[in-house]
This record gives structure tokens, C-alpha cells and sequence, in this order.
């Protein structure tokens, strides 16, 4: 905690940032991640981003399976007909698969847009923490990030 204090020590927000590590670490956690889980909802709650939206933990759906195929089960499961990833999942993602069960996959188009931060010119891909620490819960105004489909993801990233 020492290290976060001394990091956030000159921005304007650091008291809601500090205090979100706290709570999350204030309990116990059976492994990582639910570590994780807990930290995301903290910073998705302090950002008001809960409010008409449905979190299910993936165990509950008690679907078996791996990669593509457990991903696309669960997509199917809740009905869904788009899948939105991360950037990582370009390397394994089967993206026939889904094409052939009428599912959308969608790589995130990450906007890193600028807000002042403590230690000089803006950083992207920083911590989540850091954004609030700098800008409280008007950063919530620099999440804006959208997606492009997996075609256009793939010729980008080639």
C-alpha cells in the first residue's frame, strides 16, 4: 500500500483510489481470480457502469469445455449473439466457429483518451487506478472505447 501512496501522492484523487485497494483487500479471496473479480467490480461500481447491467459468474452456468467452444457455449447459453474480446484472443479464437452458430465476434477499439496524470506526459494502458486517482469519477469520460469485428482486428493486427 506504501508504494500506491507514494505514487498517487500528488493527484488530486488518490484518496478514492487508495481506498478502493482497500476494500478489495479488506477480504480474503480463494484464489486469484476472484481477487480479479472483486477488483473489477469495485472499479465498475465506483464508475457507476453497474446500473442496468447483469454480472454472472461463468462458474454458475456450470458449462463444460475449453477455449472456443466453452466461450461460444456460453454466449449461446445466455442467448447472446455477439462476443466482444480483448485483444489477446486474436492468437486462439476460432472465428469460423462462431461465424457458423450466427455469433458476432468484436475486438475491443481501445480509445486511450488523454487525462492529466500526476507524472508528466499522458500514458496509456496504465492502471485502472491510476485514472482514478487522477480524475476521480469524472473519469468515467475517458472510458469510451468501442470495437471492430474480428475481420478488420485480424488485417489491422497482421
Amino acid at each position: 500500500m506504501a508504494l500506491l501512496e507514494n505514487s498517487f501522492a500528488s493527484a488530486p484523487f488518490r484518496q478514492d483510489a487508495l481506498e478502493l485497494v482497500a476494500n478489495v483487500y479488506a477480504r480474503d479471496y480463494a484464489n486469484v481470480g476472484e481477487l480479479a473479480r472483486a477488483s473489477l467490480m469495485a472499479l465498475i461500481e465506483y464508475f457507476g457502469l453497474d446500473v442496468n447491467c447483469r454480472f454472472i459468474d461463468v462458474q454458475s452456468l456450470d458449462i463444460s469445455g475449453s477455449s472456443s467452444d466453452r466461450v461460444l457455449s456460453v454466449v449461446k447459453r445466455l442467448e447472446g449473439n455477439k462476443y466482444i474480446t480483448g485483444h489477446g484472443a486474436g492468437r486462439y479464437l476460432n472465428h469460423e466457429l462462431f461465424e457458423r452458430s450466427d455469433v458476432a465476434v468484436e475486438y475491443m477499439a481501445y480509445n486511450c483518451a488523454p487525462y492529466p496524470q500526476a507524472h508528466g506526459d499522458f500514458t496509456p494502458y496504465v492502471s485502472a487506478l491510476d485514472l482514478v486517482a487522477n480524475c476521480g469519477k469524472l473519469g468515467l469520460e475517458s472510458i469510451n472505447s468501442g470495437t471492430t469485428d474480428w475481420r478488420s482486428f485480424k488485417n489491422e493486427s497482421a
